[in-house]
């Protein structure tokens, strides 16, 4: 399993999100584009718990 240190703050969680995102386009290796797309979906996941706190 991949551990992912992220911050909880949501606007650093999207800009993890969209460097992210760059790196997939540029990515050629794929071993990187496995890790960076686990990744990718382990933010996007933490993101949406996070917002979805918010709107308790």
């Amino acid at each position: 399993m991949m551990k992912v240190v992220s911050s909880n703050d949501v606007g650093k969680l999207r800009a993890q999100i969209q460097a992210l995102e760059w790196t997939l386009q540029r990515d050629t290796r794929k071993k990187d584009i496995e890790y960076h797309t686990m990744a990718l979906n382990i933010l996007k996941d933490k993101l949406k718990r996070i917002e979805g706190m918010d709107k308790l």
